[in-house]
């Protein structure tokens, strides 16, 4: 259902990332081959494709000071994480995805100094170790690809296996964020996918990117808005231009990122 970048762009950035051997984990009595494009890209997109929604936590003054905490909610894989914790930043990921639970288990996973990487599997904020393992104080609470309408509020009839259920409702969600935040702190959501489809076709939860959550609820919570559901699409062209999104990969495909793409933002401070 996720969108799938070019591999051909993501294997050759691979090399400037630190290497990681093939391996075999199992989960559920399934097997799984993590070679390292699996690692880094996992099933959400490579690491630099995380660029955009870093340079809109920047413009809206997110803190990237030394020690600034940063919550990535569905991270998916830790290269970008990688990288934050290597500008200095103080980052938890949290992820309720089986394999990349038992994917990344070693130490060198969170090795980022001079930064500092958490990551905690399982259903925040609905499970109490995983709220204890996330903690709080946080200057900036980030999701990409994870917190959209489509999977939250679809607006038809949708395959309940590809939505998401949070746990609690979306004002709750949103009033756990706030707790997490501390005050002046920045929550953005970032998220891009494929146009939707018109009836008779199927609805595409994924391919509905803008916020799930309504602007008296952001206010609700305690946030003030920056950005609400902003149309992104000519900057994720850009990146995905850069990115060879658009250029064959080994098996030939390549995304039409004209005709199909869709990318939305949100911004909010905690106040």
């Amino acid at each position: 259902g996720q969108t799938r970048p070019s591999r051909r762009g993501s294997r050759r950035r691979a090399r400037s990332l630190a290497p990681r051997a093939t391996r075999t984990v199992v989960v559920a009595g399934e097997s799984h081959t993590i070679d390292e494009e699996t690692y880094y890209v996992g099933g959400g997109g490579e690491p630099l494709a995380y660029t955009r929604l870093v340079e809109l936590a920047e413009a809206a003054g997110a803190s990237f000071a030394p020690g600034s905490r940063w919550l990535d909610f569905g991270f998916g894989a830790p290269g970008q994480l990688q990288m934050l914790g290597r500008m200095g930043l103080d980052v938890v990921g949290v992820d309720i995805d089986p394999v990349a639970a038992a994917t990344y288990v070693d130490p060198s996973d969170v090795e980022v100094s001079p930064g500092r990487l958490a990551l905690s599997f399982g259903r925040w904020p609905v499970e109490a170790r995983v709220l204890d393992e996330v903690g709080s104080g946080f200057d900036c609470f980030v999701s990409k690809n994870t917190l959209k309408r489509g999977y939250i509020r679809p607006a038809r009839e949708a395959d309940p296996a590809r939505l998401i259920d949070l746990g609690v409702s979306p004002p709750e969600f949103l009033a756990h964020v706030r707790r997490v935040l501390r005050t002046g702190g920045r929550f953005v959501i970032w998220n891009l996918g494929p146009a939707q489809t018109t009836p008779p076709a199927a609805y595409l939860p994924w391919a509905d990117c803008e916020s799930p959550f309504t602007e008296e609820e952001w206010a609700a919570a305690g946030f003030e808005l920056a950005a609400f559901s902003v149309d992104d699409a000519p900057r994720a062209r850009a990146l995905a231009r850069a990115l060879e999104y658009d250029q064959p990969d080994e098996h030939g495909d390549a995304w039409d990122i004209e005709a199909n793409l869709t990318a939305s933002y949100t911004i909010a401070v905690a106040v």
